[in-house]
């Protein structure tokens, strides 16, 4: 691994969800006292070394509205900005990124099909970004930005395949091994804020009403797997796409919602199977059984064995036995 430098909604969403007023900001930075779970603190260590480095700045933060896992990453990458001592203004419309260091927020956006960091990464570059930083992400194809990145440029991979295929590219940019952002997320402090369960409780409840899933957390095993272009080839049949019905949105507002909603199914749940990435780092970071299915190409699997594989109750298969998922206490 090489040392980084200094460095100076969707589709299935429902319609007719409502949120409060945007003004509610405070939401997403509340509950950030890190963990004293030793896993955890390590897989935060080459991230916090990386923004270590931003202390006392004031970054640009872009990211791609997504489901709720991304607005996991989203909650979560604010609370490692401020332990960091490190200032992160929402990169919208208009803001000039000329001679300013931009993060690009981490997740599965550098693969076919999507195209939306890629573009953003390009775009920053044409507009005078002094230095831009991709957090931890899944690299894979041609992305163009690896081309256009210069040596000031970092990419953090959360797998090994990444970083070997970020290196291959010949890119000018320091490229090293990082893992999820959605790790720097306290899950307990952050769902026992009891403002925002307020907020988000009757969004989640809408929810389970209107897309008729509330005995799925009460069944022995929950099947949440995916329903879009990334589902497992054999993939069990889904009770419930959580991470696509709690979507509501990339504003700070709508991402603190989100996240609580999805770690809040989760935690109702007794034992998971998916082939969602980021429900089964929820699961992790709250102790629940779950086994962890391919998604449509090897997203899941390495960043299992890169990252999800230190979790004794997180378990990953190729397909699922039928079997209910259980704590591993011997790991």
């Amino acid at each position: 691994m090489r040392a980084p430098r200094p460095v100076s909604p969707r589709a299935d969403r429902p319609s007719n969800t409502r949120l409060p007023s945007e003004s509610i900001l405070a939401t997403e930075s509340r509950g950030t006292a890190a963990p004293s779970t030793p896993v955890v603190d390590g897989l935060r260590t080459d991230v916090a070394l990386t923004l270590s480095h931003l202390r006392g700045q004031r970054v640009l933060l872009w990211s791609n509205p997504g489901n709720a896992g991304d607005a996991l990453i989203r909650v979560a990458t604010v609370h490692a900005l401020e332990r960091a001592g490190v200032q992160a203004q929402r990169l919208g419309p208009g803001v000039d990124v000329r001679g300013r260091t931009v993060l690009i927020i981490g997740g599965g956006n550098l693969v076919p099909p999507y195209r939306e960091a890629d573009t953003a990464f390009l775009r920053f570059r044409r507009l005078g970004a002094e230095r831009i930083i991709v957090l931890p992400h899944t690299v894979r194809g041609n992305p163009a930005c690896l081309e256009a990145a210069n040596s000031d440029d970092i990419v953090l991979c959360r797998d090994a395949p990444s970083e070997h295929h970020v290196h291959a590219s010949g890119t000018k940019a320091t490229a090293f091994l990082a893992h999820d952002m959605a790790f720097h997320l306290d899950a307990d402090a952050f769902l026992g804020d009891p403002d925002l369960a307020a907020l988000a409780s009757p969004a989640l409840a809408a929810t389970i009403e209107r897309a008729g899933v509330g005995e799925v957390a009460d069944r022995p095993v929950a099947l949440l797997t995916r329903r879009d272009v990334e589902r497992g080839p054999d993939s069990p049949s889904s009770d419930a796409d959580i991470s696509a019905l709690v979507a509501f949105g990339g504003s700070p507002t709508a991402s603190a919602v989100a996240a609580w909603c999805l770690l809040t199914f989760i935690s109702r749940c007794a034992a998971i199977v998916t082939d969602r990435l980021h429900v089964a780092i929820g699961s992790a970071l709250l102790g629940k059984p779950c086994t962890l299915l391919p998604n449509s190409y090897d997203k899941n699997a390495a960043v299992y064995k890169h990252s999800l594989s230190s979790f004794p109750h997180v378990g990953f298969a190729e397909r699922w036995d039928g079997g209910v998922p259980r704590c591993d206490a011997s790991a």
